[in-house]
């Protein structure tokens, strides 16, 4: 055996006497190369050649005796790991099935733990995940979210993880209160936006019933002056549509009323035409008769004074003239005498005034004067 008196464990030192020696020379070596010989020129160059052997040499020696040193310790070494290792191996063959059974119930208890506080942080993310519930709910809906929140007893049912469970309730309630706040403020504005829409709607259909019911009362007025068989049609097209009771709301009864009024005005306007109308006929009637017995008087005359006109009869030329309005056209008659003698003045002017009076055509006024000029030829 190997007797190690070369280290003092204790003061952490070596006796070697190639290491003292060495160390000893170590100051001279310093001193004596402290400048590095140049090794361009020759005398440098031997120099250098010199001094490196000569440190090298220290060097060598040094490494030679250290390995020769070191090596009973290192074998030592060895013989002291492989006896270790020969009763580390047996230890570890008793204690590796004391370990496993350990292990089987550490390793249960560990899973059983891990178990238990996944569960508690799926709770604890279920309370967080009310946020996401409430997000795009009704106000109504958040406050029972808020309550049931509330209601979770984070402080004795969440064990190890009591004080994240208190801390994601806290921040939790904050949340739903801000969410909660803002959907109340949302919901009032929806809430005045759809009654601001129901009263504009309700009062355009106001305005579209006043003016169907309006339209109904001014039928009527439209057909002043009309004929009486184009009252007849719209009075019959009136007893035919009855306003639907969809269009005009709370306002039915008020269109039925204004409809009945419309077709009883309509039934009045209809027999004052046709009154109107059988009168203007009967007038035109009796006009012709009348214009017939004044035409017949008229020739009488005219015969009558065929025998006061001296030199022969005279023939008289009417001209005609008719105002630009056509429906009150009058006839007015201007004479223009010739050579050989006129219609007398007097007889002219009668004609004139009774055409006037009667609103005789110009062709018939040019009937009568035919009739009458041969009698003052």
């Amino acid at each position: 055996m190997t007797h190690m008196s070369y280290v003092d464990l204790e003061s952490g030192k070596v006796q070697v006497e190639v290491f003292t020696q060495t160390d000893a020379a170590l100051a001279q070596l310093r001193e004596q190369y402290a400048v590095v010989p140049d090794f361009a020129t020759n005398d440098g160059y031997e120099e250098g050649k010199k001094a490196l052997k000569t440190v090298t040499t220290y060097r060598t020696k040094l490494e030679k005796e250290r390995k020769r040193i070191k090596a009973p310790y290192l074998d030592a070494g060895k013989i002291i790991d492989a006896e270790a290792k020969r009763i580390t191996d047996a230890l570890v063959e008793i204690e590796t099935p004391i370990a496993e059974a350990k292990r089987v119930v550490d390793d249960r208890e560990k899973r059983m733990k891990e178990e238990r506080i996944a569960k508690l942080q799926q709770r604890i993310d279920g309370i967080r995940a009310f946020v996401g519930r409430a997000r795009g709910a009704q106000s109504v809906a958040v406050a029972a979210l808020i309550e049931e929140v509330d209601e979770i007893d984070t402080q004795g049912e969440f064990y190890e993880l009591t004080d994240d469970a208190v801390r994601a309730q806290r921040d939790v309630l904050d949340e739903l209160g801000d969410i909660y706040s803002d959907r109340l403020r949302q919901e009032e504005g929806e809430r005045a936006r759809r009654i601001a829409e129901q009263e504009a709607a309700a009062q355009r259909e106001e305005h579209a019933i006043e003016k169907r019911i309006d339209a109904i009362r001014m039928t009527p007025a439209a057909l002043f002056g009309k004929p009486a068989a184009e009252i007849r049609q719209a009075l019959e097209r009136m007893e035919h549509t009855w306003p639907a009771t969809s269009q005009f709301g709370d306002r039915a009864h008020e269109s039925e009323d204004a409809h009945e009024q419309a077709m009883t005005q309509m039934t009045a306007m209809l027999n004052q035409a046709e009154q109107w109308e059988q009168s203007q006929a009967k007038a035109a009637q009796e006009a012709r008769q009348d214009a017939d017995t004044e035409a017949q008087a008229l020739v009488a005359r005219a015969t009558s004074v065929d025998s006061q006109i001296a030199g022969g009869p005279e023939r008289a030329h009417l001209v005609v003239e008719q105002s630009n309005n056509a429906a009150d056209e009058k006839a007015t008659v201007s004479e223009e005498h010739h050579e050989q003698g006129a219609i007398p003045v007097a007889l002219l002017d009668d004609l004139t005034a009774w055409s006037d009076d009667w609103e005789v055509s110009n062709e018939v006024l040019t009937d009568l004067i035919d009739t009458i000029a041969p009698y003052f030829e």
